[in-house]
């Protein structure tokens, strides 16, 4: 798979070689930090650093990295703040200016954070996201040059594939399908959706992906903006709807299954022979076409026909004429 995740081989020391804690004094808060090293893909791991977290003191975390690479790290934040995607900037920050005070190691390729919850969580063009319990708040960082400015365009497409081959794994009842550029549904239901932005600190500039996932809970009805006054209101759903007889995973998990994914994606399309027809035939493989869909702020109703191999999307308009969309967004 072109977004497949990587396997790991653990060592029979792996609580050791895998799992290492200290603890810093930081303002006079105590600070526990669990380097933890897996994938979702195994789940006995999952348990057993669940087992070893509780052993040292998980009630008195206030951030863990749960997965540390070369290339990743993810970082848990055990508590609920404004946005992810501001989190995100903050400890880039950090990052830099010690990594310039103390000469250490390069950053890896991505940081992704996570957090317990947002208070201010946002979604495209401003809009609100809804913050409900038990769910996935991501954002993860990196370079603008891991993607070629020429297949940049790809970028939304990679992280709606991303997502969508997570829930897939996970639920056998509906296949999940994505509405261009940034949501992911499931039957009918926004489940997942994304926010890119970038970033710049002293001369470079990153790529923020923010990712929220509806795992366990989901607001009743998405908020309905000014603009969209004119559209009926949508739906939203939870992974835990359509799972009800199966376990699905927690934030953390999902969380750095998705940030491998993008990963992968990223170190594919940064390569030299990389092309973008297999992307948009991947998108296609999750996307409707043919369906109706509403343009935000004028209320034209289009009808999508296919996607271009740049990432537009090509659509029939209100006036029987067929024209490219590259900026709209879909209610």
């Amino acid at each position: 798979m072109l977004f497949g995740l990587p396997r790991l081989t653990i060592p029979k020391s792996w609580i050791s070689s895998f799992a290492c804690s200290y603890v810093s004094l930081s303002h006079c808060t105590v600070t526990k930090h669990i380097v933890l090293g897996t994938t979702t893909r195994h789940s006995s791991i999952w348990t057993s650093c669940r087992t070893l977290a509780n052993k040292i003191g998980q009630e008195n975390l206030e951030e863990s990295i749960v997965f540390s690479s070369e290339k990743m790290e993810v970082i848990h934040l055990h508590k609920t703040v404004e946005s992810t995607q501001e989190e995100a900037k903050r400890i880039l920050q950090e990052r830099i200016s010690k990594q310039e005070d103390t000469s250490s190691k390069l950053l890896p390729t991505m940081i992704a954070v996570l957090a317990d919850g947002q208070t201010k969580g946002r979604g495209t063009s401003g809009r609100s996201w809804v913050t409900t319990q038990g769910n996935l708040f991501l954002t993860c960082a990196f370079a603008v040059e891991q993607i070629p400015l020429s297949k940049i365009t790809m970028l939304p497409l990679g992280c709606e594939i991303v997502i969508a081959d997570q829930l897939a794994l996970h639920c056998s009842r509906t296949k999940p399908t994505l509405k261009w550029p940034n949501d992911v549904l499931l039957d009918e239901m926004k489940v997942a959706g994304t926010l890119i932005e970038n970033f710049t600190i002293q001369n470079q500039t990153w790529w923020l992906v923010g990712i929220g996932v509806n795992l366990q809970s989901h607001p009743k009805e998405l908020v309905q903006e000014r603009e969209d006054a004119l559209a009926v209101p949508r739906s939203a759903g939870s992974l835990q709807m359509f799972c009800s007889n199966t376990i699905i995973p927690t934030a953390p998990e999902l969380g750095v299954s998705i940030a491998n994914g993008l990963l992968e994606f990223l170190t594919t399309i940064h390569s030299s022979s990389s092309t973008t027809d297999s992307i948009v035939a991947r998108w296609k493989m999750y996307a409707q076409l043919g369906v109706p869909y509403t343009i935000r702020n004028t209320g034209e109703v289009v009808h999508v026909n296919d996607i271009q191999p740049d990432g537009q999307l090509r659509v029939l308009g209100s006036n029987g004429q067929e024209r490219f969309l590259s900026t709209d967004y879909f209610h």
